[in-house]
């Protein structure tokens, strides 16, 4: 594997000239804004990290809170280590770290798949490794740069696994898979995704007839597997809660009860810093009325139907729609913001309509292709819908959406490299409809914006207009 990997970089080494100059820049300006000022999520983790080191591994897991799982803060502690006690200099740690990692583990994904599609496989690379959004995400110290970085390695998983030509690598394979998956969750829990999209995927790819493949043995094999790499991983968790009275792997906090409530005051939230410390920069969403209750807010909804579309509508446009390149912002009127916002939009048209259309190819011959494409198209598809389907319904922030955006990265420009073979009206309206859409997208963002800037200027971050019960 190392060797493949070797040659595949080279063979794409511009791409990896560039992302690692992209790199540098990224970690540079973290050093000079950092996200590791108070009241930040970044601050947060790398506070946990270090009072795990002062008490101990696991010996007091009640710095956790009750709204956080171990998985990241337990990763930050691994990179004080090496980092020592100073916040900013974990930060670089962390960066370097992930960056590595993740650079590694595309470039590994992209030459097993050059193997299937050399077009594809080129396609993985540059979008994953060029777009500066989705690596901005990943030089950050949050939870999502490592999710993405176990959805890669867990995209690798399955396509060795489908690869494999003895039960003993496919079971392999199929374990590391699952290590990380469930691993996954107590990075963030709605990770719970992750887990749920790879079974599936992994499920209904051994399910394929593959001659010589015992699925006897190898189901209950992998279930032992999953079982002891799940104890594994969620055991600290539960413990942790144990102490707390709840017997739960997940946060005791109400968190998905408070999330969904503040999505219908909210239709995005965005981080501000101000001199030393963080503040809200809310998107207020016009669409909310009196009143949303503090539990089982999801009522709300059922009782406003027509407006509960429309939120959850601008909740998507908002996940996908980046007017800020970075997750703690230090200047909330860029000179960028309108440029960034338009080149996304055009991004996302033709990633979601390429996606449509190789989706549609794809299922129409399903019987005739192999399991490690079946595998890699339902994992990542299953994923992308529910990630989605959760954005819906939550005061979005770009980094919630990062795998959504990764995926149509890849599929943009993946149509930009087949761009010559497309049919000539194909291309026309698709070029002419993309930039027509990233035109009212920016737009629409503007607006949104402006409107939050200037509540944010007035002092008016937020008034109760919605009252709860």
């Amino acid at each position: 594997m190392p060797r493949e990997l070797w040659l595949y970089s080279k063979r794409v080494w511009p791409v990896v000239f560039i992302y690692l100059l992209l790199a540098a820049a990224l970690l540079y300006r973290f050093q000079v804004y950092p996200s590791v000022v108070r009241n930040t999520d970044a601050f947060g983790y790398v506070d946990i990290g270090l009072a795990i080191r002062e008490h101990g591994l696991f010996s007091d897991l009640r710095i956790l809170g009750t709204h956080r799982t171990y998985g990241y803060p337990l990763i930050v502690y691994l990179y004080s280590l090496i980092g020592g006690l100073d916040p900013l200099r974990i930060a670089l740690v962390a960066g370097i770290s992930q960056l590595t990692s993740y650079g590694i583990a595309v470039l590994f994904l992209a030459s097993r798949i050059s193997t299937y599609s050399r077009t594809f496989a080129h396609s993985i690379a540059i979008g994953l490794l060029l777009n500066p959004i989705v690596v901005a995400l990943v030089a950050d110290v949050l939870s999502e740069s490592v999710t993405l970085i176990i959805v890669v390695l867990a995209l690798v998983c399955l396509f060795n696994s489908a690869r494999a030509q003895t039960a003993f690598g496919i079971l392999l394979w199929a374990i590391i898979g699952a290590a990380l998956t469930n691993y996954s969750v107590m990075i963030r829990p709605s990770n719970i995704f992750v887990l749920a999209a790879w079974n599936g995927a992994f499920l209904l790819q051994l399910c394929l007839s593959r001659q010589g493949i015992n699925r006897g043995v190898l189901l209950p094999a992998y279930a032992a597997g999953w079982v002891v790499s799940a104890a594994i991983a969620w055991s600290p968790q539960y413990l942790y809660n144990a102490s707390l009275g709840a017997f739960s792997i997940l946060p005791t906090y109400p968190l998905f009860d408070v999330q969904i409530k503040w999505g219908i005051i909210l239709l995005k939230y965005v981080t501000v810093v101000v001199s030393d410390h963080a503040e809200p920069f809310n998107f207020i969403n016009p669409w909310c009325v009196p009143t949303v209750p503090d539990v089982q807010s999801g009522i709300w909804y059922l009782e406003h139907p027509l407006r509960g579309i429309l939120t959850i509508a601008g909740h998507v446009f908002h996940a996908f729609n980046v007017e800020y390149p970075f997750t703690y912002v230090y200047n909330t009127n860029p000179f960028y913001s309108l440029p960034v916002s338009f080149a996304m939009w055009i991004v996302t048209v033709i990633g979601i309509f390429n996606g449509l259309k190789k989706n549609f190819e794809f299922f129409s011959r399903v019987r005739s292709v192999d399991s490690a494409a079946l595998g890699l198209v339902v994992f990542i598809d299953s994923l992308v819908f529910m990630v989605i389907g959760l954005n819906g319904f939550l005061a979005v922030e770009t980094r919630f959406n990062l795998i959504p955006i990764a995926a149509v990265s890849v599929l943009a420009v993946e149509f930009i490299l087949t761009f010559r073979s497309q049919p000539r009206a194909l291309k026309t309206l698709l070029v002419g409809g993309a930039i027509g859409v990233a035109l009212l997208g920016s737009v629409i963002s503007e607006i949104s914006r402006s409107a939050a800037v200037a509540a944010k200027l007035a002092a008016a971050e937020y008034s109760p207009l919605c009252l709860t019960k």
